[in-house]
């Protein structure tokens, strides 16, 4: 999602913030109250990356598939 939809290479830990966010059920409770006049702002902290080029490329054809 990082390097194929927000042009971002992060560090493979670096993913757990966004998977923590995007796993089912994990904002239940906290969007329970919530609505769109009352949104709910989440902030994710990752941190960079330094792939081998061979890596980015094989990273960003298999998100294209």
């Amino acid at each position: 999602v990082y390097v194929n939809h927000l042009g971002l290479v992060v560090e493979p830990a670096g993913s757990a913030t966004l998977a923590g966010v995007l796993f089912e059920g994990v904002l239940d409770d906290l969007l329970a109250e919530r609505s769109a006049g009352a949104p709910l702002a989440v902030a994710l902290v990752v941190s960079g990356g330094n792939p081998a080029p061979e890596q980015l490329a094989a990273v960003r054809a298999e998100g294209s598939r």
